[in-house]
């Protein structure tokens, strides 16, 4: 198959007070070629017009419970909102989404890109998640990480720190926050999106990504708020 024509976006979800997060994706991703653009996502503005206080009993679904987010929980969310809404957008294939504190496999992030680039992954699936969230890292080299189904009737997402989305999804996503505005931290929120849409969801296992603040190389910026 050849090589996409349509551009392949890479989104870090950032907040400006923490430049050690920023230079730390910079070394990481400043040789990977395989990506059009890097965008920084700093904004603050609200792109989502509101949140839910309490959501319409007729709207909810089992399994989810709805409390008052945090000022950080709101922002990151924003953040995701925005890089989404943008992915909608764009003449693209895709966005990957990734949340400053990331710290990837490089070789292993470098082939996954090269497969997205070239096969037909994102028409197959809306979303993957490719990261071990708050896990311990997968041994590096003793497993080929290949994509796999979630079978739980719930909570198909992982952690919000490293995903990709198609375009179709984002545009159903980014229409879907109008509707039915968001109650749960962004990582819930995605379980809940995926449900209302019928969106089809894969994980790369093991996983070639791992949350930094949740192995002592950042300070957690939510955890600790």
């Amino acid at each position: 198959m050849e090589f996409s024509e349509l551009s392949l976006e890479i989104y870090i979800v950032h907040l400006l007070e923490t430049p050690e997060r920023i230079s730390s994706c910079y070394r990481q991703f400043r040789s990977t070629m395989l990506i059009d653009s890097l965008h920084i996502v700093i904004t603050e503005h609200p792109h989502i017009s509101r949140f839910f206080a309490k959501p319409p009993s007729t709207c909810m679904l089992p399994g989810y419970v709805p409390r008052r987010l945090k000022a950080q929980e709101k922002s990151v969310f924003y953040k995701h909102a925005y890089a989404i809404r943008d992915i909608a957008e764009r003449n693209t294939l895709g966005g990957v989404i990734l949340e400053d504190d990331v710290v990837v496999d490089n070789k292993a992030f470098h082939k996954f890109l090269y497969t997205l680039r070239n096969t037909d992954i994102l028409k197959e699936y809306d979303i993957v998640y490719f990261g071990n969230g708050a896990h311990e890292p997968s041994p590096c080299g003793t497993t080929e990480s290949r994509i796999m189904t979630p079978d739980h009737t719930l909570h198909k997402s992982k952690c919000a720190d490293s995903y990709v989305v198609s375009k179709d999804a984002a545009i159903k996503i980014s229409q879907d926050y109008i509707h039915y505005p968001p109650f749960l931290p962004v990582d819930w929120d995605m379980s809940l999106r995926i449900g209302r849409q019928g969106l089809r969801v894969g994980w790369l296992q093991p996983g070639i990504t791992v949350q930094g603040s949740q192995h002592g190389m950042f300070k957690s910026l939510i955890q600790n708020t």
